[in-house]
């Protein structure tokens, strides 16, 4: 398959769609470890089902794209051609896995990863301002040096950062992740205890 520019197509096939201009397409179910994307512009479009691992996007340029239930495990997504590596807002991942990707350095403003598996993706140096990361599995996932200012997190599981190399004022979190965060600042943080019942109290200060 061989086109300049493709417009509110149905694809099931991306053969050949090199440098091609995909607009207001949807993708759905294609297969292809290592698919070459290279200098191809996707704009809003929706990919669905589909097994991209490893795909290669040098040069591809993305916006308003939604990735649904479709594996990118392991993309450079560094190495699409975005001013300022900037790719979100606009690009969309819900319930995909994207374990050993790298987004470093990118500017990820108000992009959603929401429900997926992100293990051991590296997203150091990225401003992550407004990021949906809810309900995400960010195992080893990595934050060195990245803003996360009003990112919520609510929901995600697996991630330990250090707040000391990260700007977060407004990040939203939750337990038992929140816990692991303040034990890392140095505090203890322990469960409600019941309290003592009063008469026990009173005896020990008199």
């Amino acid at each position: 398959m061989t086109a300049d520019v493709i417009v509110d197509e149905h694809l099931t096939d991306l053969d050949g769609l090199r440098r091609a201009e995909l607009v207001g397409c949807t993708i759905e179910g294609v297969t292809g470890e290592g698919l070459s994307l290279d200098g191809a512009r996707l704009e809003s479009c929706r990919f669905v089902d589909c097994h991209l691992r490893r795909a290669s996007m040098v040069g591809t340029r993305i916006d308003d794209t939604t990735f649904l239930r479709t594996n990118l495990s392991g993309v450079d997504w560094t190495t699409l051609a975005w001013s300022s590596f900037r790719i979100g807002p606009g690009l969309r991942f819900a319930d995909c896995t994207l374990d050993y990707s790298t987004f470093h350095g990118v500017t990820l403003t108000d992009v959603v990863i929401h429900a997926c598996r992100a293990r051991e993706v590296d997203f150091g140096s990225c401003d992550m301002t407004g990021a949906d990361l809810r309900f995400t599995d960010l195992t080893d996932a990595r934050f060195d040096g990245s803003t996360l200012v009003d990112a919520d997190l609510t929901g995600a599981s697996g991630y330990a950062f250090d707040l000391n190399d990260l700007r977060y004022r407004g990040c939203k979190v939750s337990l038992p992740e929140a816990g692991a965060l303040l034990q890392r600042l140095g505090l203890e943080v322990l469960p409600v205890p019941m309290p003592d019942p009063l008469e026990d109290v009173l005896r020990a200060t008199s």
